[in-house]
């Protein structure tokens, strides 16, 4: 059932009031079928040769980029979706996650959310993200824990989602941190050199002399090999404290409205679709470029 995918419990399946929003995604299905008709048309010029059946194979290489969309759609969605009551007053077990994609198909489904009630210890915690294991932190949730000067160099954490996280002093240079939430965490003096940033969040976060420099996070960024697309939604640092941060020679579009932008250092940075307050832009050094 799909209660149990989600970690819902049984005895408040069905209680809880839905709203009424809905997403009607019919509309990808219109393009497939325009597609499938293409295809067939001209399978009737080879005589039959190419048997029917071929299309299913070529029909889910062409959708999935629809699915990824969706997959955007839906994680962006649920900083909504968090905030409803019908969401807040489900019981849930102590792991709850939102996945996208086939039913209990782990590989044409991915996470978008993710709730672990049962947290480990900060000593561990850290132990563990400092081996560096590959996969083993992509979508996870990590939250109440002291991570604090904490060597992460390198480390993939892609759409991870820290809460009430201590990073104070940690390297986490050279990491990939596509999606990666951070929710009112404490990164002062964090090293985020050099890494791959599309899509983060760091609003409300405390990160005064942090170090972003050479970090990647444009807009709109496509691998049109393997039907990917990411910096849909920008860098998001809205209410987050940067004084004195650097972002020396980063190509990023973010958005830095509300934020504390004392003495923040964008020497040589490329902001092409970033913004913040008109006030704030006449606080910083930027050149006519910039």
């Amino acid at each position: 059932m799909a209660s149990q995918r989600l970690g819902i419990k049984a005895e408040t399946d069905g209680k809880v009031g839905l709203t009424s929003f809905r997403y009607e995604a019919g509309w990808i299905y219109g393009f497939a079928e325009a597609w499938d008709q293409g295809c067939e048309e001209r399978r009737k010029r080879y005589m039959n040769r190419i048997e029917r059946h071929s299309f299913e194979v070529w029909m889910k290489e062409q959708l999935y980029p629809f699915h990824v969309y969706m997959v955007h759609a839906a994680r962006y969605a649920m900083d909504a979706i968090r905030e409803l009551a019908s969401f807040q007053e489900m019981e849930k077990d102590d792991s709850f996650e939102v996945r996208v994609g086939e039913y209990r198909d782990q590989e044409i489904s991915e996470s978008v959310y993710c709730v672990k009630e049962r947290q480990r210890t900060s000593i561990t915690c850290k132990g563990w993200l400092e081996n560096k294991l590959d996969q083993d932190y992509i979508y996870e949730h990590i939250a109440g824990v002291n991570l604090m000067r904490g060597e992460y160099e390198g480390i993939d954490v892609n759409y991870t989602r820290f809460e009430e996280v201590t990073l104070t002093g940690s390297t986490l240079a050279n990491s990939r941190m596509l999606g990666t939430r951070f929710e009112r965490c404490v990164c002062d003096q964090a090293d985020f050199q050099d890494c791959l940033v599309y899509d983060a969040d760091f609003r409300h976060c405390d990160l005064t002399y942090a170090r972003f420099d050479g970090v990647l996070g444009n807009r709109d960024y496509v691998a049109e090999e393997h039907g990917l697309v990411f910096g849909m939604n920008g860098v998001q640092f809205q209410g987050a404290d940067l004084t004195y941060a650097s972002f020396r020679g980063a190509k990023i579009a973010a958005d830095f409205t509300g934020a504390e932008l004392l003495e923040v250092d964008f020497t040589g940075a490329d902001l092409t679709g970033s913004r913040m307050l008109e006030r704030d832009a006449l606080r910083v050094e930027l050149t006519e470029e910039q």
